[in-house]
């Protein structure tokens, strides 16, 4: 995921959601809606041992914010731009 579209997916969730209104511990269903992608690919990457981290609570599966939001934070990549013949990355530190 590129760093445009990651901001533009936070943009979007902060104008949607209050930041109070995400809870620290969301369920498979609202963790999926948070990083926009189906509750049961999140099952599906648990039983692969991949996704972001999970927790269980009283045998129930959740999410904590911040791991999704670490979680998405390390997928983020530069997306290569051509120079010429050459292939380069953006740095955008």
């Amino acid at each position: 995921m590129s760093t445009e579209i990651l901001a533009a997916v936070q943009a979007e969730l902060a104008r949607l959601v209050k930041p109070a209104a995400v809870p620290e511990l969301m369920t498979p269903r609202e963790a999926g809606a948070f990083i926009r992608i189906e509750p049961s690919t999140l099952g599906k990457w648990r039983c692969i041992h991949e996704g972001p981290p999970f927790v269980k609570v009283g045998g129930r599966i959740a999410y904590r914010r911040r791991d999704l939001e670490s979680w998405l934070e390390f997928r983020t990549r530069n997306r290569p731009v051509k120079v010429g013949a050459r292939t380069r990355r953006l740095h955008t530190n």
